[in-house]
């Protein structure tokens, strides 16, 4: 939970760059991200226009046996239209 704190906190404040660092940093101390991680890093890069990101993001949800939530499929949406 303190981490998706952080990853929102970040991108409010327009942080992609730190926030993607925060993921990785999470990643190697094998913290297991939720869908709730990886709906506001999917909706983080969606707002900068990172497709390829999401997708990564995307697959990684797959690979993780995770459902989508409702946010992940909407910005999904969104980057792939802009």
């Amino acid at each position: 939970m303190f981490f998706n704190l952080l990853l929102d906190g970040l991108g409010k404040d327009k942080q992609y760059e730190k926030a993607k660092v925060i993921y990785k940093d999470m990643i190697e101390m094998n913290v297991q991200p939720g869908i709730v991680t990886f709906s506001i890093l999917i909706k983080l890069n969606s707002m900068i226009n990172k497709l390829d990101e999401c997708q990564n993001l995307w697959h990684q949800i797959k690979e993780l046996d995770l459902r989508p939530s409702l946010i992940c499929y909407t910005c999904m949406i969104q980057v792939y239209i802009k």
